[in-house]
C-alpha cells in the first residue's frame, strides 16, 4: 500500500472482519508494534464433499465491476470482496487502462480511485460522461482525501457513490446498483 497511509491496515481489517476474526496490535519489546490476527478455525470438509459457498445474490444480479486504483492492494482487495459477493471483477492499476477497458466491454458499475498518477478519477469520470452519459452514471468513486474541499465539490457535483477510504467492504454492497445495466 502508499507509503505511510494507514490503508494497509484498513484493508487489512476488513478482509479479517470478513471472515469473522480480529486483529489488534500491542507494543513490541523493542521497539514499534506486532499486529496480532485471530481468525476462526474451520473445520475441513470430508473428501469429496466440497462445495463452492452460494452467492448471496441470484446469479441474474451478478455484475460486472471494473475495479480502476493505482494500489495493487486495494485492487486485489476488492476482487476478492466482490468475487466473494457472486459478481465479475476485473481491474485496472491506471485511468488509461480503464479507458480502454470500457471501449472493449461493458460494465454494469465502475470504482474509480480519486488520486491516480496518470489520469484522475475527475479526469476519467469527465472522459466518460463526455462519451457516453450512461457510463457515468454507474461509477463509484473511492478516496481518501475527503478533507480536501476541491474533491469534496467535485463528488457533490456528480451526485455519484462516494466510498471513503479506509473502507469497510460492505459499503459497496449499499453502492452497487441492483442490477445489471445491460
Amino acid at each position: 500500500t502508499g507509503s505511510g497511509t494507514g490503508l494497509g491496515l484498513s484493508i487489512s481489517l476488513g478482509i479479517v472482519r470478513e471472515h469473522d476474526g480480529r486483529i489488534w496490535a500491542e507494543n513490541a519489546t523493542q521497539s514499534g508494534a506486532r499486529f496480532v490476527i485471530e481468525l476462526p478455525i474451520v473445520a475441513p470438509r470430508p473428501t469429496g464433499e466440497f462445495q463452492s459457498t452460494p452467492s448471496s445474490q441470484p446469479v441474474a444480479d451478478r455484475l460486472h465491476v471494473l475495479v480502476v486504483d493505482d494500489e495493487a492492494s486495494v485492487r486485489v482487495a476488492l476482487q476478492r470482496y466482490l468475487s466473494g459477493r457472486g459478481h465479475e471483477v476485473e481491474t485496472t492499476a491506471s485511468g488509461r487502462e480503464a479507458l480502454a477497458r470500457m471501449r472493449e466491454d461493458a460494465f454494469d458499475a465502475v470504482i474509480i480511485d480519486m488520486r491516480m498518477p496518470d489520469v484522475s478519477g475527475e479526469q476519467l469520470y469527465g472522459e466518460l460522461k463526455a462519451r457516453d452519459p450512461s457510463y457515468a452514471e454507474r461509477v463509484i468513486f473511492t478516496t481518501g482525501q475527503l478533507v480536501d474541499d476541491t474533491v469534496r465539490t467535485f463528488l457533490a457535483s456528480t451526485g455519484r457513490p462516494c466510498v471513503p477510504k479506509p473502507f469497510e467492504f460492505a459499503a459497496f454492497d449499499q453502492v452497487l446498483p441492483a442490477r445489471r445495466a445491460s
